[in-house]
């Protein structure tokens, strides 16, 4: 970022962080002085983002050749990781309440794992590794996040309220399953942020190149259709990188990208970034200024008797909504033997009528060259249908299933935010939970055609393309039993995708449910504790601070306008 830009930045955010201090804003204020500083330091944070175990550890520790990232056959990473720059390699543990503790970077296992942090009971916020790498010292900081999608609500909540704080994002996907609509639900998260994304498929060792030419196909058509732009995709192998010491397949185009990173600028004198991060700062000021004036109008009994029953409010509120996350879990697991019993259903109905269908299409390929081909592409083709015509049939089905294990639940968190306007009026805006009408994210099936199944003998092969009849009898006992595998395997992809869309719909839903009480809970907390301090001090000083409140609302709409647009 050239300095001129540098400078109009670090003035913003320096104004920013001192209006945040002057209403007690002060987690707005440490946001707007850590970019600040990242910005006058030429830091980058890059962010490794994806589903759980697709190698997002591996893929850095390779990358800063350094094994420091604790990596494992269960979901691993439960805290945010910043992988920086130094002379030394060493690591800092930087706790919520803002102590820090340096620590040995063998005992990293202690703070950023679910194993051993479940929950981050250690309230730890982050944790920064230095080491001296080159591509560290580009001003590239590699982030590892929780990966999303896993039993652990907690770390994938972690992630996405990391994605505000991104610069730019590795996205890391895999061949079985391919992208999945949970990371592409968050990839679209991270465009709000940054324009900057790199595509990874990684573990590439572990597939055939038929498998990972699909894949490709797949999760690049996936992204384009849903970000509209063209995406490059490179394939890797993080632990083949490291066992060869040398690059293969994409993983120099990939690195290289990484590095070229730091060197984009923006338009204007100011990155489009940077004034994302500016006016989201802005406008929680903004928020916070109003509920501090709204609570001053009120007089000083009212506001005490508010704090007090916002206390108790919150006190109950958290006991509650585990409650409730017990209880809508408890409704999404009884959806998998309704879905089960769908499948069992569809496979009693199809898998005869396909094998008919199957022996009356072959009988039509009388004296066929490539016989065994045309066979198991028809096999193909017939299941394909099949599945496809079920999936359009049992999704709306699920989907009304869904929605009403949802309604039970909107309808308790509906009397636990009526139990939130009592206590607090002015959060009274919050508005009802309504059920879910259908899934949160859309189908997240694809077809899989097992190709490995459908190579066959050498000699019954030629045999049947000559027209001989033993042959193209084995050849067709062959397509119908691929047939049958490609019903029964891809009927249950079918199945496994609409239970993954009641759970990721049942995250969001709760995620989303949870931010939007922690945000308005905590920005009317404050405002009252500040009002109830200001109206003890007497009339003429609550005169003066609604009048300070009004003069900072001015200044902050100000900001707003001078950002280019």
């Amino acid at each position: 970022m050239p300095d001129a830009t540098i400078e109009g930045v670090s003035s913003h955010l320096a104004r920013i962080a001192s209006l945040a201090d002057s209403i007690g804003a002060d987690d707005v204020g440490r946001e707007a002085r850590a970019f600040a500083q990242r910005a006058a330091a030429g830091r980058l944070f890059v962010a490794c983002l994806g589903q759980f175990k697709r190698g997002k550890s591996t893929l850095l520790n390779t990358l800063v050749d350094w094994d420091v990232l604790p990596v494992g056959i269960a979901p691993v990473t439960s805290v945010v990781t910043v992988l920086r720059h130094g002379p030394d390699r060493r690591a800092v543990v930087r706790y919520s309440d803002g102590r820090s503790l340096e620590i040995d970077p063998a005992t990293l296992v202690q703070y950023v794992t679910e194993a051993q942090n479940p929950g981050n009971a250690k309230a730890v916020a982050l944790v920064e590794i230095f080491a001296p790498n080159a591509l560290l010292a580009t001003g590239v900081s590699l982030v590892d996040t929780p990966g999303i999608g896993s039993v652990s609500l907690a770390g994938s909540d972690v992630t996405r309220r990391f994605i505000p704080h991104v610069d730019a994002a590795l996205v890391v996907v895999g061949v079985d399953p391919p992208i999945t609509e949970d990371e592409m639900r968050l990839v679209e998260q991270v465009t709000h942020e940054t324009r900057s994304l790199l595509f990874v498929l990684n573990k590439a060792d572990k597939s055939s190149q038929s498998e990972i030419d699909e894949a490709r196909i797949f999760t690049e058509w996936v992204i384009e259709e849903r970000l509209r732009a063209a995406v490059a995709l490179f394939v890797v192998s993080a632990a083949e990188r490291r066992a060869l010491q040398s690059p293969t397949r994409d993983w120099a185009l990939m690195e290289a990208a990484v590095k070229a990173l730091t060197s984009s600028e923006g338009d204007g004198g100011m990155r489009w970034r940077e004034r994302r991060v500016i006016k989201r700062f802005l406008r929680q000021l903004q928020g916070d200024v109003t509920e501090q004036q709204r609570a001053l109008a009120q007089p000083l009994a009212e506001t005490e008797v508010r704090v007090r029953a916002l206390e108790r409010w919150l006190a109950d509120a958290e006991s509650e909504m585990r409650e409730l996350s017990h209880r809508l879990t408890g409704r999404q697991e009884a959806l998998s033997p309704v879905f089960a019993k769908m499948r069992d259903g569809f496979l009693h109905d199809a898998l005869p009528a396909a094998a008919r269908d199957l022996r009356a299409r072959t009988a039509s390929l009388h004296g066929r060259w490539h016989f065994h081909e045309s066979v198991m592409s028809l096999a193909q083709e017939i299941s394909e249908q099949y599945v496809r015509r079920w999936l359009d049939e049992v999704e709306p089905v699920a989907a009304a299933h869904y929605s009403k294990a949802t309604a039970r639940f909107a309808s308790l968190v509906n009397e636990l935010l009526e139990g939130l306007s009592a206590a607090e009026p002015s959060l009274a805006s919050l508005t009802p939970l309504e059920p879910d009408p259908t899934f949160r994210v859309n189908r997240g099936f694809y077809f899989t055609g097992l190709m490995r199944l459908a190579s066959g003998a050498l000699l019954p092969s030629v045999a049947a393309a000559a027209g001989i009849g033993w042959g193209r009898r084995r050849v067709l006992r062959q397509g119908l039993r691929y047939l049958r595998r490609l019903i029964e395997v891809n009927s249950h992809r079918t199945y496994e995708d609409l239970r993954e869309r009641v759970a990721v719909s049942r995250r969001q839903l709760e995620v989303e449910l949870r931010a939007r009480l922690n945000r308005l809970s905590e920005s009317a907390r404050r405002a009252l504790d500040r009002a109830a301090e200001t109206q003890r001090l007497g009339h003429d000083a609550v005169r003066s601070e609604e009048a300070r409140l009004t003069d900072l609302l001015t200044i902050v709409d100000a900001e707003l306008n001078r950002l280019p647009s």
